[in-house]
């Protein structure tokens, strides 16, 4: 049974890994200094520290010790991953997108961060140490080195928090956020539950995904039912990238409304073309029902004719 440590004595081992009492080489501990610390030491292993490893160190000559060492680089000091969730992300995007691009190591000591190491990854941050020689320098006196690391994104291809860039907006990937959905058949075929709910339900996992998405709006035109992507961007090459997908629930099909959509996705397109910008073949019928209901005649028909006319069909399948 895993011995569960003190606040008391996992914060001792915090503060001697963080003012540089440690050995940077051996990272070593005395016995005695852990004893007069409160800690109880029967077995060669120090076990429920944190994110903290400390062995006895095989050493028959000198005064007995403990090495200590960092269980899991994935983690901060405590044993809490370092993902989105961590406190010390929001600090990093926010300082990111406010245009700094530089966070001091006192700092991320606040958020418990092992500063030991050269590269921190955090989600899709990226910090790599580099030493402020002009601060550096001057601190010197003090006595307290001033440190930092830089902040970037580990994957160009996504935001500072981790979602994926406009320029990078695909069918592919909005087809894999589509896989990670969920709506229940009994859900589905509730009473009250709409298309438009379907629609905002979708709207909060895609912004979750990606950098932009939207409902429909005045800059739309109103009959969007999503757009992936700034369509409305001044860059030509981001509004190419931009999907608009167009939402139906098979339950509500009838032969006469199968025979209407796709003349009425057609329009949307004509609409859409007036921005010159807009790739038409960037649209996705969506049709959201059970997998019954996928393979009723009039589903298969509004499937053909979406074909036909060069539209994306993808059938949402409600499990």
């Amino acid at each position: 049974m895993v011995r569960k440590s003190t606040k008391k004595e996992l914060q001792f081992i915090i503060d001697k890994w963080n003012d540089g009492s440690f050995s940077k080489k051996t990272r070593s501990i005395k016995l005695e200094e852990l004893k007069a610390n409160g800690f109880n030491i029967k077995n060669k292993e120090i076990k429920g520290l944190g994110n903290f490893k400390i062995i006895k160190e095989n050493n028959w000559i000198s005064t007995p010790s403990f090495k200590v060492s960092i269980l899991d680089s994935r983690k901060d000091l405590r044993g809490v991953y370092l993902d989105e969730k961590h406190p010390v992300h929001h600090r990093l995007v926010q300082n990111y997108k406010n245009g700094d691009r530089i966070i001091n190591e006192r700092d991320l000591i606040k958020f418990d961060i092992n500063v030991s190491v050269s590269q921190i990854v955090i989600g899709n941050i990226q910090l790599d140490f580099k030493q402020n020689v002009q601060d550096h320098l001057s601190s010197l006196f003090k006595g307290n080195p001033v440190d930092t690391y830089l902040i970037s994104c580990k994957d160009q291809k996504k935001t500072i928090d981790g979602k994926i860039c406009d320029i990078q907006v695909n069918k592919k990937n909005i087809i894999q956020a589509l896989d990670t959905f969920r709506v229940s058949k009994r859900k589905y075929n509730t009473k009250g539950y709409t298309e438009t709910t379907f629609n905002k339900e979708l709207l909060i996992h895609f912004k979750k995904k990606f950098n932009t998405a939207v409902k429909n709006n005045a800059q739309n035109k109103n009959y969007l039912d999503l757009v992936v992507g700034d369509v409305n961007s001044k860059d030509p090459e981001v509004a190419s990238k931009a999907w608009v997908i167009e939402i139906k629930f098979a339950n509500q099909m009838s032969t006469n409304k199968a025979m209407n959509i796709v003349g009425q996705i057609q329009k949307y397109r004509e609409n859409l073309c007036q921005n010159k910008n807009y790739n038409p073949k960037s649209f996705i019928l969506l049709m959201v029902g059970t997998d019954k209901e996928k393979d009723d005649a009039v589903i298969k028909e509004i499937h053909k004719d979406a074909k036909k006319s060069g539209v994306v069909f993808e059938y949402f399948l409600c499990t």
